[in-house]
């Protein structure tokens, strides 16, 4: 068993939190909450991901994935093109609840190999936390100088904010993965029965048909690994929880009780990068 880490207030946060009080937060590009897979493409042309982006009509408001690139700059710096977001979560949501449907089998015997591959891997996860540990405080120290700095107006609000930033997005991976070995320590000797996958399927089931748009943001996200777009294609890459107790907290049925605008950060699933369970779908492409 992995000894039990002291929790430390990570001097980022702090950042953060100074930065926002006095209305000088970075700014980042960002899209509205509710489109499902915000973060999740990535144009391998400019490697830049998609944002959620609008665009008035007459009489509605049409929503879109647009690669950030083209979305700041125009479409002469990155001919990526938008992809209809309606339809693209239509699809993925489609996509996930076919797989838990018609492919638990190949599920099942994948969290078999991944279980036993984290076993015999084990001494390389402790190893490779005790090394991620130390770079979170490293960085997190050199965060907190640059704070000290600020407050005492030893350096501009400019140079300390972008360099914030960049560090915070290091430390913010480091953090992912830390919790992945977390997980991956933890992880028991017990052969999984696939009853947890059974209660996902039915979960999907239930977040697709009545579920909020928050819900059905917060499953994408503990779902999918990312989604793979190739030419006039699109490929998710689904996630797989170990476990019941990898499950995240809106896949539970007692999460209809809860707040149901939370999102919950997923756990740790199996791989770093998921499973592509399926064939590659057509995209729903926006003529340029």
């Amino acid at each position: 068993m992995p000894t039990k880490r002291r929790s430390i207030r990570p001097p980022f946060d702090l950042a953060e939190e100074i930065l926002a009080q006095r209305g000088e937060v970075p700014t980042k590009a960002s899209s509205p909450s509710d489109y499902h897979l915000t973060g999740k493409i990535t144009y391998p042309a400019c490697t830049r991901r998609y944002v959620g982006t609008n665009a008035g009509g007459r009489s509605r408001t049409y929503r879109y994935c647009t690669c950030w690139t083209r979305s700041r700059y125009g479409v002469d710096h990155c001919a990526a093109p938008r992809i209809h977001a309606d339809a693209l979560d239509s699809l993925v949501l489609d996509i996930l609840r076919d797989f838990y449907t018609n492919h638990l089998t190949e599920a099942l015997d994948a969290i078999t190999a991944a279980r036993a591959q984290h076993h015999r891997a084990r001494g390389g996860y402790e190893h490779e936390l005790t090394t991620i540990e130390d770079q979170l405080a490293a960085k997190e120290s050199v965060v907190d100088r640059y704070l000290t700095d600020y407050e005492e107006n030893r350096i501009e609000r400019d140079t300390v904010a972008e360099r914030i930033e960049k560090i915070s997005e290091q430390i913010r991976q480091l953090r992912h993965r830390r919790d992945e070995l977390t997980f991956l320590l933890d992880v028991d000797a017990d052969e999984p029965d696939g009853t947890h996958l059974v209660e996902i399927r039915d979960r999907i089931a239930e977040i697709i048909e009545t579920g909020s748009a928050a819900e059905r943001k917060a499953m994408c996200e503990a779902l999918l690994a990312e989604v793979r777009i190739d030419r006039e294609t699109a490929t998710p890459v689904v996630r797989i929880p170990l476990s019941r107790a990898d499950r995240p907290s809106i896949l539970h049925a007692e999460a209809r009780t809860a707040d149901r605008n939370a999102v919950r950060a997923c756990p740790p699933s199996l791989g770093r990068s998921g499973l592509e369970p399926v064939a590659p779908r057509p995209l729903p492409y926006r003529s340029r």
